[in-house]
């Protein structure tokens, strides 16, 4: 029962951060466009699939754990170490999507007076949401010991930046030039210590 409420704690915790961006957008005038304007048109047709699959996986493990098939044992520790994961990640996203403020984007896309933020979690990484997605994502694997929602939860998240960075980077590297060239030379790309240019 605790990982299934600190799966709860978390889904909660991630829309909280999601109505929070929400708000900032709506208060820049940014709310007009649909969420998924700007996203890629492969990312639009497979993340609804595998979304399905995940969700449906979870609440079939809320439900009824017992039989929901690719279950596996986990000692209870590694379970815990899974919350801790979801906690960090949790964390991380919010952290990011705060620092990014107005300038947060559901897709591929920079607004007319977009600003290049390199604080905040932007200091590590120059893709934390990404990475704050895949820690989550892991933490839920973890905490859920099923192979069925772990394993769709990572593809899901784990499709998007290999489609989305390296035409985030262009147009960032159109707009800011210079400046963002340093910055990437600087800063890892989603895992610190690894610093992959695009």
């Amino acid at each position: 029962m605790i990982f299934k409420l600190a799966f709860a704690f978390l889904f909660l915790g991630a829309i909280w951060t999601v109505v929070g961006v929400v708000r900032r957008l709506k208060a820049a005038g940014r709310a007009t466009s649909p969420p998924l304007a700007h996203e890629i048109a492969v990312l639009k047709a497979i993340r609804p699939l595998l979304g399905v699959i995940f969700y449906g996986g979870v609440i079939w493990w809320m439900i009824d754990e017992s039989s929901l098939p690719f279950g596996v044992e986990l000692p209870l520790a590694v379970r815990f170490v899974g919350i801790a994961f979801g906690l960090i990640g949790l964390w991380l996203f919010d952290r990011a999507a705060r620092e990014l403020g107005s300038y947060f984007s559901s897709g591929v896309h920079l607004y007319d007076d977009h600003r290049l933020v390199t604080t905040g979690p932007y200091r590590w990484v120059r893709h934390p949401i990404y990475l704050a997605f895949v820690v989550i994502m892991v933490g839920v694997l973890l905490m859920s010991a099923n192979l069925l929602i772990g394993l769709s939860g990572l593809l899901l998240v784990l499709l998007i930046p290999p489609l989305r960075i390296n035409q985030e980077e262009r147009l960032l590297a159109d707009r800011f030039g210079a400046s963002y060239r340093d910055y990437q030379a600087r800063v890892a790309c989603i895992v610190p210590g690894i610093r992959r240019t695009s």
